[in-house]
């Protein structure tokens, strides 16, 4: 597994609390208060379409009685803006490279924005050049781009960053 995260552009010695094994990466979720609310588990052979089914599903989220929950807290110090996604993977792509990233496709837009606010640095959400990605774009504020982060090369998601009006 670790190998595997490591070719999905992670760089793992950013994230102390990553578990891992032969089979899945579960990645802790917390609120912003800094309290684990949740995880989520990655199982790279698992299922698309086993969204509940916590042993075979490609991506499992359990964060119970509608708790908030974000991924990326780490890297609140990287970088004054924070850049908003929807995809643990898209949020370590920009983490490798100085980024603050948060992965927050579970969270309403009020009560992300309510928290947000209380951070007072700006924040710009990428979306992925499809309807999900425009929808995400439209709730949070930002644009879209061309490829899903994590599947862009260093140097065109640094330009597109700069192209946008980010750092």
């Amino acid at each position: 597994m670790l190998e595997h995260l490591k070719a999905r552009g992670m760089d793992v010695s950013l994230y102390p609390y990553l578990g891992y094994d032969e089979i899945y990466a579960t990645f802790p979720m917390y609120d912003f208060h800094g309290r684990m609310t949740g995880f989520m588990r990655y199982n790279p052979s698992g299922s698309k379409d086993g969204k509940n089914d916590l042993k075979n599903a490609k991506y499992y989220c359990y964060l119970p009685n509608k708790a908030v929950g974000v991924w990326g807290l780490e890297s609140i110090d990287f970088s004054p803006t924070i850049y908003l996604v929807s995809g643990m993977f898209k949020a370590a792509t920009l983490h490798r490279l100085g980024f603050t990233s948060l992965h927050v496709s579970n969270i309403p837009p009020k009560v992300l924005k309510a928290q947000l606010r209380l951070m007072c640095r700006p924040y710009i959400a990428i979306g992925d050049n499809d309807d999900e990605g425009r929808q995400f774009v439209r709730r949070h504020g930002g644009f879209t781009s061309p490829l899903d982060v994590d599947e862009m090369s260093d140097q065109d998601i640094l330009n597109m960053i700069k192209e946008k009006g980010g750092e």
